[in-house]
């Protein structure tokens, strides 16, 4: 999610803040799916009813727009040749998506009632984390759509953009069987190419947006949320796509004002940067506390549960983000590099490495 390859005048203040804001969301989206609305509440107020549509809500643009940063940030490494980016763009992800996959399914296994898939074997696991990815897929997208991208470089960028478009279509419509994260893998790439190939066109789009036309996308994306949900279109060919498009453009046009909010914009760029290590932990966590609080919390009296239905997800989002940071520090401490990056060894230099490498398909 930090884009290490960046250069530091490509790292412009108002996408770290928008990756701030996106992780906390995504662990937020996360908090309400897997624990809040698993709780037996028996309450009178719609309130847990009231989290899960606002779940709803995000969810259209969560991932595309976190995507279509990525591809951005990830421009002019796509510009470089293979020797200078496969390690980084590719190999780096690859790992770390396999060591976490291991990490998180170790993990679950202490939990069998939390609702994430979890591999039981060796035969399963090979498929999840080949065609249907565990909840570290954002990693595997990573490496492979940048390396789907690279390989079609040589294409006019509409072409992949078109047919990847149309993917996005099929998935939403659900002409796919999907299992586990895999519609999220194949919907996403769209966002993903569309970062990457239009990253000026975004760059000068953000420069020139104010906070009036920000308000008025905020609230076209509100619209055209509300239409498809009160009429039931969501898997009509076109139409979600079409409501994460203008979710995507709306959260553009908030990125640089968030960027520009005194003590909150410097704050959310921070956390922004610090992303990957809060992806990687927060579920294990997440599982962890689900298991302290569901079963306490479905049986707690009516006025516990009415104070915990309102302030819950907020304050869980909030634990989950310290503790991942926390935790991120401490092994970063004791030298545990290896769990956020290639192992030292990997990252020496071989005998032969100063050859210019080259895809079998360049």
């Amino acid at each position: 999610m930090t884009d290490a390859t960046s250069t530091p005048a490509a790292r412009e203040g108002w996408g770290d803040a928008l990756k701030g804001v996106l992780i906390a969301l995504v662990v937020l989206w996360h908090v309400i799916m897997k624990s809040y609305l698993n709780i037996d509440w028996q309450l009178g107020v719609p309130v847990p009813g009231g989290w899960g549509l606002f779940g709803d809500l995000i969810w259209p643009f969560l991932m595309p727009l976190f995507l279509l940063v990525s591809g951005y940030f990830a421009a002019n490494a796509f510009t470089r040749p293979w020797a200078v980016v496969a390690r980084t763009r590719v190999v780096r992800f690859l790992y770390l998506y396999l060591l976490w996959s291991l990490i998180h399914m170790a993990a679950m296994w202490a939990f069998p009632d939390f609702p994430t898939l979890v591999p039981r074997g060796v035969a399963e696991f090979v498929e999840s984390v080949t065609i249907s990815p565990p909840n570290t897929w954002y990693l595997y997208a990573l490496a492979l759509y940048f390396l789907v991208a690279k390989a079609l470089s040589r294409l006019p960028a509409w072409i992949p953009i078109a047919a990847a478009g149309i993917l996005s279509i099929v998935v939403a419509a659900g002409y796919v069987e999907v299992v586990s994260n895999r519609g999220s893998l194949l919907y996403n790439f769209t966002f993903f190419l569309l970062g990457l190939h239009l990253a000026p066109q975004i760059r000068r789009l953000v420069d020139r947006l104010r906070l009036s036309i920000a308000l008025l996308l905020v609230a076209a994306y509100l619209a055209v949320f509300a239409a498809m949900r009160l009429t039931g279109t969501e898997t009509v060919p076109g139409v979600w796509p079409l409501v994460s498009v203008v979710g995507v453009t709306a959260g553009l046009a908030v990125a640089p004002i968030i960027a520009r909010m005194r003590l909150v914009g410097p704050g959310l760029a921070w956390l922004g940067r610090r992303s990957l290590p809060i992806y990687l932990i927060h579920m294990p966590l997440l599982a962890l506390a689900d298991f302290l609080l569901a079963g306490w919390l479905s049986d707690s009296r009516v006025a516990v549960q009415l104070v915990a239905a309102v302030v819950l997800p907020v304050i869980l989002t909030a634990v989950l983000i310290a503790g991942s940071l926390l935790l991120y520090r401490l092994l970063l401490r004791d030298g545990a590099t290896w769990l956020f990056d290639l192992p030292r060894w990997a990252t020496r230099t071989a005998p032969g490495a100063g050859r210019r490498w080259r895809a079998p398909w360049r």
